[in-house]
């Protein structure tokens, strides 16, 4: 049993005449301030610990020396994070070539990057008004030179952070592959024009307007991708330059009493055949014959 102990009755009166002080103090307090808690003399002194270190943190703030330290401890990281970019010769973070971002790459990692995303993500639309083709680089006689393009990446420096920064690629064209696919596309672009004609809306003639045609004109358009071929890669759209085609006659009006006249009488097409030595009548509707019929 421990000997230090000391039974209830023998205990100092003194001691206990201050716990009972302190405790009436208490319920004095809660007197004064019903329903709020009343602190402990631990938690007391934590808080009077505390206020120092507030007011402190409150001066910081609001003085110029607490600026000029945070501004001092920004710049110092900043100056870590580049140093750290810097010496693994890496690009910074937020840095765009042709749609891949190379940012936190090496030079070999960034060149690698390209030529894979070059080859394999990169396609261009061929667009003609409403109409389109799709044909990749190589076809076009494109290609990317990677060793500018990284080196353009690294002189961003940390320009991308934090909205980014996209590099215009040095884009190199082979004239030849590029004006050969675009002849092979001469036939696929054209329309080709329309006369004016007839055609019959209920047993009446109405006349059709002539239709304007359009051919690919290959020399603008290599000139479009040539001088532009950097944009031509950053959009991924290649506008094409077409010529119009007018027809003859656009205008059917002036035509058609001509035409009524002429399908008031049945139309025949009377063929003979000499080895049988027989005579053949062949006829149509009218609505069939209308629909041949093109003004010229």
């Amino acid at each position: 049993m421990d000997d230090t102990w000391v039974p209830r009755r023998q205990r100092p009166a003194s001691r206990v005449r201050a716990r009972q002080q302190r405790r009436r103090q208490r319920d004095a307090l809660r007197a004064e301030n019903p329903g709020q808690p009343i602190d402990s003399p631990a938690i007391q002194v934590l808080q009077e610990m505390s206020l120092p270190l507030r007011d402190f943190l409150w001066h910081l703030r609001r003085t110029h020396v607490g600026l000029a330290l945070a501004g001092t401890l920004l710049a110092l990281s900043l100056l870590a994070f580049a140093s750290v970019y810097a010496g693994q010769d890496r690009i910074f973070p937020g840095v765009w070539v042709a749609g891949v971002h190379v940012g936190g790459l090496t030079e070999e990692e960034a060149k690698e990057a390209l030529l894979l995303g070059w080859g394999r993500d990169v396609v261009l639309r061929l667009v003609d008004l409403d109409r389109y083709w799709e044909a990749t680089p190589a076809e076009l006689g494109l290609s990317l030179n990677a060793e500018q393009a990284v080196t353009a990446a690294r002189s961003v420096g940390m320009a991308g952070i934090p909205f980014g920064w996209d590099v215009e690629p040095e884009i190199e064209t082979d004239y030849i592959t590029a004006q050969n696919y675009l002849l092979d596309l001469v036939t696929d672009v054209e329309v080709a024009p329309a006369n004016a004609s007839f055609s019959m809306d209920d047993q009446r003639l109405v006349g059709v307007r002539g239709r304007v045609g359009k051919i690919l004109e290959v020399g603008q358009t290599m000139a479009n991708l040539i001088g532009n071929s950097a944009a031509v890669v950053q959009r991924r759209q290649l506008e094409l330059v077409s010529r119009p085609l007018v027809p003859d006659v656009i205008d059917p009006a002036p035509y058609l009493e001509e035409v009524r006249e002429l399908i008031r009488r049945p139309f025949q097409m009377i063929g003979y055949d000499p080895y049988l030595d027989d005579t053949v009548v062949w006829e149509t509707t009218t609505e069939t014959f209308v629909d041949w019929l093109e003004v010229e």
